[in-house]
């Protein structure tokens, strides 16, 4: 069996997986910038004296249309700033910069640097979302890996399939009520046969409000298959039985293979 996927995205971008706290070294693939945080990012990137940027995808993607003299300035330096540094420019008006990303350039096994609202969300494509300042944003451009302590892991096995009238909110209201302190500051890896039947939007509210509620590092979906995808977005079960869940929270040792145990009391509460 191999190692589970918050091991795989440590490893596969050159952290290597030492224990708990010791300091990891994380290569971003991506990197988001927005109207809040693009222009000094950028100009940190321009100090760095390179001629274009240094990971796989830089995308800028301002949220809302320029108002004012100084906003019509930073979105001019940062249209020119993103072509000279080979940066995929968004206009304004296509959305918040988390969810364009998450529509157009989400990409499973990747890793992204950001500090927009909502990009938590990127971890339900199986991407490791790595929550970074202007200047660190400015060192992921330049593809400078970014040094943090590595985090447990907290494995979230669902047994059996999500019922139709209960949405990641009240899966991440179960976790705080019984497992917040051991949620904050890890990985959540969510796993388990259950999840071929949540639909892609309760997976990116889990993502995204875990970190804020439980004060999770970050949180990880495996990949989605096309078949479950194709139910999830129909609303019908690929097994055909009425969805229950019963979530199951179990702390991951740093070298198992999967987070599987030790074993913690089933989580029936407001899930069941």
């Amino acid at each position: 069996m191999g190692p589970h996927l918050t091991r795989f995205l440590f490893t596969s971008h050159g952290a290597g997986w030492p224990d708990p706290g010791q300091p990891v070294a994380v290569r971003a693939d991506q990197v988001l910038l927005d109207e809040d945080n693009g222009v000094e990012a950028l100009l940190g990137f321009e100090s760095l004296r390179h001629a274009r940027h240094r990971c796989e995808l830089a995308l800028v993607a301002p949220a809302r249309e320029a108002s004012g003299p100084d906003a019509h300035e930073d979105q001019r330096y940062l249209m020119s700033a993103a072509a000279a540094a080979g940066a995929t420019f968004v206009r304004p008006g296509a959305g918040p910069a988390a969810s364009v990303h998450r529509r157009r350039f989400a990409a499973p096994g990747r890793s992204l640097a950001a500090a927009s609202p909502g990009c938590e969300g990127a971890g339900a494509f199986a991407m490791l979302v790595l929550h970074a300042d202007r200047v660190e944003l400015a060192a992921a451009l330049a593809g400078e890996p970014l040094v943090f302590a590595r985090p447990p892991v907290v494995g979230v096995c669902f047994d059996e399939e999500l019922p139709l009238d209960r949405g990641g909110a009240e899966i991440v209201y179960a976790l705080a009520a019984d497992h917040a302190r051991r949620c904050r500051g890890a990985v959540l890896e969510f796993h388990g046969r259950g999840l071929a039947s949540m639909p892609m939007t309760e997976r990116i509210a889990v993502a995204t409000l875990a970190p804020a509620l439980l004060g999770a590092f970050a949180v990880v979906f495996p990949r989605m298959r096309a078949r479950a995808r194709t139910c999830a977005g129909s609303g019908a079960s690929p097994t055909g039985v009425r969805r229950k869940v019963l979530a199951q929270v179990s702390t991951t040792r740093s070298r198992s293979p999967r987070p599987r145990s030790p074993r913690l009391p089933r989580s029936r509460g407001s899930c069941a």
